[in-house]
Protein backbone atom coordinates (compact mmCIF):
# COMPACT_ATOMS: atom_id res chain seq x y z
CA UNK A 1 0.00 0.00 0.00
CA UNK A 2 1.37 3.15 -1.00
CA UNK A 3 1.50 6.40 1.54
CA UNK A 4 -0.35 8.41 -0.51
CA UNK A 5 -3.43 5.89 -0.13
CA UNK A 6 -3.70 6.69 2.98
CA UNK A 7 -4.05 10.75 2.98
CA UNK A 8 -7.93 11.50 3.33
CA UNK A 9 -7.24 14.24 0.86
CA UNK A 10 -6.90 11.75 -1.84
CA UNK A 11 -10.04 9.79 -1.00
CA UNK A 12 -12.79 9.57 -3.88
CA UNK A 13 -10.53 11.45 -6.19
CA UNK A 14 -11.25 10.12 -9.69
CA UNK A 15 -7.85 9.62 -12.56
CA UNK A 16 -10.22 9.37 -15.14
CA UNK A 17 -10.15 12.40 -17.39
CA UNK A 18 -13.41 14.22 -18.38
CA UNK A 19 -15.05 13.66 -21.81
CA UNK A 20 -17.36 15.22 -23.47
CA UNK A 21 -20.50 13.29 -24.48
CA UNK A 22 -21.38 13.12 -28.28
CA UNK A 23 -25.05 15.10 -27.82
CA UNK A 24 -22.64 17.75 -26.17
CA UNK A 25 -21.58 21.15 -27.59
CA UNK A 26 -21.20 25.01 -26.84
CA UNK A 27 -24.55 25.64 -28.59
CA UNK A 28 -26.53 23.37 -26.45
CA UNK A 29 -24.40 23.89 -23.35
CA UNK A 30 -25.45 28.12 -24.03
CA UNK A 31 -29.00 26.79 -24.67
CA UNK A 32 -28.72 24.68 -21.06
CA UNK A 33 -27.57 28.04 -19.57
CA UNK A 34 -29.81 30.59 -20.82
CA UNK A 35 -32.82 27.84 -19.76
CA UNK A 36 -31.16 27.97 -16.42
CA UNK A 37 -30.59 31.65 -15.95
CA UNK A 38 -34.88 31.89 -17.22
CA UNK A 39 -35.72 29.41 -15.03
CA UNK A 40 -33.88 31.71 -11.64
CA UNK A 41 -35.25 34.48 -12.90
CA UNK A 42 -38.79 33.42 -13.04
CA UNK A 43 -38.43 31.62 -9.90
CA UNK A 44 -37.98 35.02 -8.18
CA UNK A 45 -41.30 36.14 -8.50
CA UNK A 46 -42.82 33.12 -6.31
CA UNK A 47 -40.54 33.93 -3.78
CA UNK A 48 -40.70 36.59 -1.02
CA UNK A 49 -39.71 39.51 -2.82
CA UNK A 50 -43.28 40.26 -3.59
CA UNK A 51 -46.10 40.23 -0.23
CA UNK A 52 -48.32 37.25 0.42
CA UNK A 53 -51.35 39.03 -0.53
CA UNK A 54 -50.02 39.80 -3.60
CA UNK A 55 -49.24 36.45 -4.83
CA UNK A 56 -52.41 34.70 -3.84
CA UNK A 57 -54.72 36.61 -6.32
CA UNK A 58 -54.72 33.06 -8.51
CA UNK A 59 -57.19 30.95 -6.24
CA UNK A 60 -56.66 27.50 -5.33
CA UNK A 61 -58.45 24.84 -6.03
CA UNK A 62 -60.05 21.42 -4.76
CA UNK A 63 -61.85 19.12 -7.46
CA UNK A 64 -64.01 16.15 -6.47
CA UNK A 65 -65.78 13.46 -7.94
CA UNK A 66 -68.27 10.53 -7.19
CA UNK A 67 -70.87 8.89 -9.29
CA UNK A 68 -72.98 11.44 -9.21
CA UNK A 69 -71.82 14.71 -9.59
CA UNK A 70 -68.48 16.88 -9.82
CA UNK A 71 -67.99 19.24 -6.81
CA UNK A 72 -65.15 22.11 -7.54
CA UNK A 73 -64.30 24.05 -4.62
CA UNK A 74 -62.13 27.15 -4.95
CA UNK A 75 -60.67 29.54 -2.11
CA UNK A 76 -61.58 32.81 -2.47
CA UNK A 77 -60.70 35.11 0.71
CA UNK A 78 -62.14 38.47 1.14
CA UNK A 79 -64.59 38.03 -2.05
CA UNK A 80 -68.02 38.27 -2.49
CA UNK A 81 -70.86 36.97 -4.37
CA UNK A 82 -70.92 39.63 -6.89
CA UNK A 83 -66.91 39.80 -7.25
CA UNK A 84 -66.98 36.24 -9.05
CA UNK A 85 -68.42 35.21 -12.57
CA UNK A 86 -69.18 31.44 -13.56
CA UNK A 87 -69.90 30.19 -16.54
CA UNK A 88 -70.04 26.62 -18.38
CA UNK A 89 -69.10 26.03 -22.16
CA UNK A 90 -67.51 23.33 -23.98
CA UNK A 91 -66.96 21.01 -21.17
CA UNK A 92 -64.79 23.97 -19.34
CA UNK A 93 -65.66 25.51 -15.97
CA UNK A 94 -64.83 29.03 -16.17
CA UNK A 95 -64.23 31.29 -12.34
CA UNK A 96 -63.38 34.57 -12.88
CA UNK A 97 -63.10 37.15 -10.99
CA UNK A 98 -61.15 40.82 -9.59
CA UNK A 99 -59.73 41.20 -5.96
CA UNK A 100 -59.66 44.74 -4.49
CA UNK A 101 -58.91 44.51 -1.10
CA UNK A 102 -57.84 47.46 0.79
CA UNK A 103 -56.67 47.75 4.14
CA UNK A 104 -55.73 51.26 6.27
CA UNK A 105 -54.47 51.80 9.45
CA UNK A 106 -53.83 54.89 11.82
CA UNK A 107 -51.39 54.91 14.56
CA UNK A 108 -51.47 58.26 16.02
CA UNK A 109 -49.95 60.60 13.06
CA UNK A 110 -48.92 57.02 10.64
CA UNK A 111 -51.17 56.33 8.38
CA UNK A 112 -50.58 52.59 6.55
CA UNK A 113 -52.57 51.77 3.84
CA UNK A 114 -52.19 48.44 2.04
CA UNK A 115 -54.11 47.41 -1.40
CA UNK A 116 -54.13 44.72 -3.10
CA UNK A 117 -55.78 44.08 -6.68
CA UNK A 118 -55.63 41.55 -9.82
CA UNK A 119 -57.98 39.82 -11.81
CA UNK A 120 -58.32 35.99 -11.97
CA UNK A 121 -59.49 33.57 -14.52
CA UNK A 122 -59.42 29.51 -13.59
CA UNK A 123 -60.59 26.67 -16.42
CA UNK A 124 -60.74 23.67 -14.95
CA UNK A 125 -61.79 20.92 -17.72
CA UNK A 126 -64.38 18.97 -17.17
CA UNK A 127 -64.16 15.23 -18.52
CA UNK A 128 -67.76 14.00 -17.41
CA UNK A 129 -71.01 14.60 -19.58
CA UNK A 130 -72.78 16.82 -17.00
CA UNK A 131 -76.53 18.28 -16.44
CA UNK A 132 -75.89 21.79 -17.27
CA UNK A 133 -79.21 23.37 -16.15
CA UNK A 134 -78.86 21.75 -12.68
CA UNK A 135 -75.34 23.41 -12.28
CA UNK A 136 -75.38 25.17 -8.69
CA UNK A 137 -72.65 27.31 -6.90
CA UNK A 138 -73.05 28.16 -3.03
CA UNK A 139 -70.43 30.87 -1.68
CA UNK A 140 -69.64 30.30 2.34
CA UNK A 141 -67.11 31.88 4.36
CA UNK A 142 -64.41 32.95 1.22
CA UNK A 143 -65.33 28.95 -0.32
CA UNK A 144 -66.98 29.06 -3.75
CA UNK A 145 -68.24 25.49 -3.83
CA UNK A 146 -70.02 24.28 -7.23
CA UNK A 147 -71.45 20.99 -7.96
CA UNK A 148 -71.90 19.91 -11.44
CA UNK A 149 -74.93 16.67 -11.25
CA UNK A 150 -74.08 14.13 -14.09
CA UNK A 151 -76.14 13.12 -16.95
CA UNK A 152 -77.64 9.39 -15.55
CA UNK A 153 -75.76 8.01 -18.44
CA UNK A 154 -72.44 9.38 -17.49
CA UNK A 155 -72.84 7.60 -14.10
CA UNK A 156 -70.41 4.82 -13.60
CA UNK A 157 -72.64 1.58 -12.69
CA UNK A 158 -70.92 -0.13 -10.49
CA UNK A 159 -71.10 -4.10 -10.18
CA UNK A 160 -69.86 -6.77 -7.71
CA UNK A 161 -67.65 -9.42 -9.33
CA UNK A 162 -66.88 -12.78 -7.68
CA UNK A 163 -63.47 -13.86 -7.71
CA UNK A 164 -63.33 -17.75 -8.64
Amino acid sequence: MKIKELIPAQWGRSEVPVRRTMDSSPLLDLQRGMNRMFDQFFDDFTGSRFPESARNVYPQIDIRETDQAVEVSAELPGLEREDVDISIAADVLTIRGEKRQEKEEKNGGVRYVERTYGAFRREIPIRAEIEVEKVNAKMKNGVLTVTLPKKPESRRMARRIEVQ
